[in-house]
């Protein structure tokens, strides 16, 4: 079993700290997706690789894939079951930012084949979001969440990042308790990593940003894996917390 990955490099804005491949040129967007078509297209003629495997994971990932049309993300999915042998079970995720979908869409998305939402959330506290350049608010992710409940997915996750400029551990586990109590089924809890050529990396430098300690951040991490582990979830990775069966 292999798995798909398809990048989609597009952001109404690029925050501080990314350093991943994207760009703020919406306008491309149906020339990209016009490409990535014709590149599964090459990539099947190609590769000898397709012939042999059946791939029970697809991925958009990004930049915001949510910012795709639901007919763009369909004509990618229809052109990937086309040409490879994807798997009936396969689990197909896109990463979607709060801001850029409503309920309307997120149920587009489920009914063009998509069954598993990441959303980039990072913080329920609207601060960190203004400092990080995201362009959702907390009340913003936590009606995405239920909006994708509504919807009728089941596999859900969020993205979260400690570590951050002014996060105290009481902040963090405050982070890590909302997201149990709005019930998703996978977490994901990064430290933050400063990059260098990112905007957040050139603060730092200067001394404008002060990040928490080490101790601070190893703290952090201590009590991500005691909350989440107490309140159910699966330690399975370095970063990554899961319910049984949602690895």
């Amino acid at each position: 079993m292999s798995g798909i990955y398809i990048h989609i490099p597009f952001c109404e804005r690029k925050c501080i700290y990314c350093d991943f491949y994207s760009i703020e040129k919406l306008s491309w967007i149906d020339s990209f997706v016009d490409s990535v078509l014709r590149e599964i297209e090459i990539f099947k003629k190609e590769s000898d690789f397709t012939e042999t495997s059946c791939f029970d994971t697809i991925y958009f990932g990004g930049g915001t894939p949510s910012l795709l049309k639901i007919s763009q993300a369909e004509k990618i999915l229809n052109s990937l079951y086309k040409n490879f042998q994807i798997s009936p079970n396969a689990e197909v995720t896109i990463e979607a930012n709060p801001g850029t979908v409503d309920k309307e869409k997120l149920f587009s998305f489920k009914e063009v084949g998509v069954n598993r939402l990441s959303f980039g959330v990072q913080s329920f506290f609207d601060e960190d979001l203004k400092f990080l350049g995201r362009i959702h608010t907390s009340q913003d992710a936590i009606e995405c969440v239920k909006f994708a409940f509504e919807s009728g997915f089941e596999n859900i996750n969020i993205d979260l990042i400690f570590g951050l400029p002014g996060q105290s551990v009481k902040d963090w586990v405050k982070n890590l308790h909302k997201a149990i109590e709005l019930g998703v089924p996978h977490i994901s809890a990064y430290n933050l990593i400063v990059e260098k050529g990112t905007p957040l990396y050139e603060l730092v430098r200067n001394g404008k940003v002060k990040l928490p300690d080490e101790n601070e951040q190893a703290e952090m991490y201590e009590m991500t894996m005691e909350t989440l582990e107490s309140a159910g979830y699966i330690h399975y990775e370095v970063s990554n917390y899961a319910h049984e069966g949602f690895e």
